[in-house]
């Protein structure tokens, strides 16, 4: 990912906008800006702002250009009465007119002008980062910095690689609707969120990261079988993909040219519901010390207890099985100066879609709804009590009960008392010196409550029960691994496959789990690094060092080509993962697959004979090469055209020289990247 600069340049020339009288395109850097007739002249001072740099509301509302950027104020390639605009023409108003500006003058700060980051997935099992683990170079536009190769020095010119289904396909959203993903993919509906599978098996919402429409075929296969166990719904499912599309099939993705019947494919189950177990634990954790964290479509419940209670957390995160397993345990001192650890569920929309009236706060308490009065179990009320309940233990006495029920209304309590009297349990509220809401429970009613949850009170929580209740083991379901009442997805059989032969359009959608249901099948970006280092074998995508994973994609790339015994000590190798289902272009290949493009040994980078010969000694595959000659201009011709490994549009172009220089205007190493116009314009991908 190259670096921003937003910077002072002279308009190059004026053109006539083919079909508006209005407007007209001013070319600057080489790039062409759509702006308002007579606006501009050639030899014009301007401000010139990038592809993926992110204008902040002043400036894009005193513009009155906020109808054309993307989300958060995105610049995009956009298309204005049939003609292109790739990047945004500033005014040389918006900046101080103290200072002379000369055209270079970076003014990215002045302006508060950033650059777009794609976020990262939050499912992915990091590791720290290790100061000998780099990223790999930023890759700076050519059209930057066109006087940095020189007139006759040799370069290598290498195809820039990045990483379908019809119309019709149904996608599972998050909020539990299903959209066409051919109206997805025309209505730009990047940022929603569908379902996607996490790296342990969790269906979480997933945000759409980028949409794809790949031109036309005519080749077509369709899946069929029995839905068995899979909820309420059709007898059958159905699916139809490109050949080459792959689904998620027993353990691995399959691409759909080698599934055969007999196999399985893994469905999203009609009636996804929290078990009602799972559903308990949360509603007592509601009741007691949890809050509702929402996030658009879904929430999380979350929670802390006391230092010395961290079995209790570890209790009740084994209790939420998949909502829980896996998640991670924070530490903070509360307000009373107790050192607190806590964690929380995944984010799910099933737990919105339950407890949702939890999020209601009035005059800073909680405010219930009737339904918990209806839903209240004994399991509930054990998590409350051992939440927010104490036991009144004193001399002579018969032991009592008490719920703090002091974040919530006295209608709430009110609720609460009534909950109670539906197992004949009688409470008396009350507000203690202090003004908080308490709840008290005499001895014999007391008494009827600790019979009802004491078989689910683990052995550290026991203290709050009378001593004749303690010293047993808690029950709870084993909802570790796959045993759930409801699991998520279901195997279901294939029982027939056919070629289709129809010509219709092919779409795909990217998103942050890099998966997600069409037809309520699973159906399956990416720069990646892999190091030897005293003994230590990392790898990683772009930005993040991964724990080893057997179904991380990274991972799973570096032992096909057994690069842990390859690599010698000190060095890095960097590669493209391509493929369906991996990239943002249709790169007709089945499986795993990486092209190999550059490498380090000892902090410095391999000179590109070198690169290639240890490529060529162990096997392993390279970008494409098109070209090693001396620089000349026209060799960026060959950002244009089609891939050398496929029948769609080339990406762009990598340049370098064969020898490893540094140039001082770059700020680093020599390297630069001319994308493909055509890319561009038909807005395949976000590298630009």
């Amino acid at each position: 990912m190259s670096s921003l600069i937003v910077e002072v340049c002279v308009v190059e020339d004026v053109l006539d906008h083919s079909n508006a009288d209005r407007l007209e395109i001013v070319c600057v850097k080489g790039w062409k800006c759509i702006v308002l007739k007579g606006a501009y002249d050639i030899g014009d001072l301007v401000v010139y702002a990038p592809i993926d740099s992110l204008i902040p509301i002043i400036l894009s509302d005193a513009m009155d250009v906020t109808k054309y950027l993307g989300k958060e104020g995105r610049v995009r390639t956009t298309k204005l009465r049939g003609e292109y605009s790739q990047g945004l023409v500033i005014p040389m108003k918006f900046l101080s007119q103290d200072h002379r500006w000369l055209p270079g003058d970076d003014v990215r700060e002045i302006l508060e002008i950033k650059k777009y980051e794609p976020p990262l997935r939050s499912s992915v099992l990091r590791l720290p980062n290790h100061p000998a683990f780099h990223r790999y170079t930023d890759i700076e536009n050519y059209n930057n910095f066109p006087d940095v190769l020189k007139e006759g020095e040799f370069v290598v010119v290498s195809e820039k690689i990045h990483g379908c289904l019809p119309h019709g396909t149904s996608i599972s959203m998050a909020d539990g609707s299903k959209i066409a993903i051919g109206k997805i993919v025309n209505q730009n509906m990047i940022g929603k969120e569908v379902l996607g599978v996490n790296n342990i098996g969790q269906v979480i919402p997933t945000k759409i990261k980028r949409v794809y429409k790949n031109g036309k075929t005519d080749k077509w296969l369709n899946i069929r079988g029995a839905r068995t166990g899979a909820g309420r719904g059709n007898s059958y499912f159905s699916l139809t993909t490109t050949p080459n599309h792959e689904v998620w099939s027993g353990s691995q993705y399959i691409s759909m040219e080698n599934l055969n019947c007999g196999g399985a494919v893994s469905i999203l189950r009609s009636d996804l519901l929290l078990p009602f177990w799972v559903e308990q634990v949360l509603l007592g954790k509601l009741l007691g010390d949890g809050y509702l964290r929402t996030i658009k479509h879904s929430a999380a419940v979350e929670f802390g207890h006391k230092e010395e209670h961290r079995e209790y957390l570890n209790w009740t995160l084994r209790a939420l099985g998949g909502y829980g397993e896996a998640a991670s345990v924070f530490k903070r001192i509360s307000g009373y100066g107790s050192n607190i650890v806590g964690s929380r569920t995944l984010f799910s929309p099933f737990i919105l879609q339950k407890f949702n009236s939890f999020a209601e706060v009035r005059g800073g308490l909680k405010r219930l709804s009737r339904w918990v009065v209806e839903e209240l179990t004994p399991i509930s009320l054990a998590v409350f009590y051992m939440d927010d309940g104490s036991l009144a233990h004193h001399s002579g006495q018969e032991d009592r009960a008490l719920l703090h029920v002091c974040d919530f209304d006295k209608v709430s309590c009110e609720l609460i008392l009534e909950g109670l009297a539906k197992f004949g349990i009688v409470g008396v509220y009350y507000q203690d010196n202090e003004g908080y809401n308490r709840i008290r429970l005499n001895a014999e009613e007391a008494e009827k409550l600790f019979l009802l949850i004491a078989p689910y009170v683990p052995t550290i929580m026991q203290y709050k029960l009378p001593e004749r209740y303690r010293g047993h083991s808690s029950w709870c379901p084993d909802l570790t691994g796959n045993r759930v009442f409801k699991p998520w997805m279901v195997d279901c059989s294939i029982d027939d496959i056919q070629s289709l032969n129809k010509e219709d359009q092919r779409y795909d959608i990217e998103t942050g789990t890099h998966n997600f249901f069409a037809n309520n099948i699973l159906v399956h970006n990416s720069n990646c690094r892999m190091m030897n280092y005293d003994g230590e074998f990392m790898v990683g995508s772009h930005n993040v060092r991964l724990k080893e994973d057997p179904n991380d994609l990274y991972w799973n790339a570096a032992k096909i080509f057994e690069l842990q015994n390859i690599l010698p000590d000190g060095m890095e190798i960097f590669g493209e993962v391509f493929g369906k289902g991996v990239q943002k272009l249709h790169y007709d290949q089945k499986g795993i697959n990486i092209a190999f493009f550059d490498a380090i040994l000892h902090g410095k980078f391999l000179n590109h004979d070198e690169f290639v010969e240890f490529c060529n000694t162990y096997g392993l595959p390279t970008v494409p090469i098109l070209g090693v000659e001396p620089w000349h201009t026209d060799l960026l011709k060959a950002a244009e055209g089609k891939s050398t490994i496929a029948g769609h549009i080339r990406e762009g172009i990598v340049i370098k020289p064969i020898y490893e220089r540094l140039d001082n205007n770059l700020g680093g190493r020599v390297i630069l990247k001319r994308i493909s116009e055509r890319y561009l314009l038909k807005d395949y991908g976000d590298d630009h």
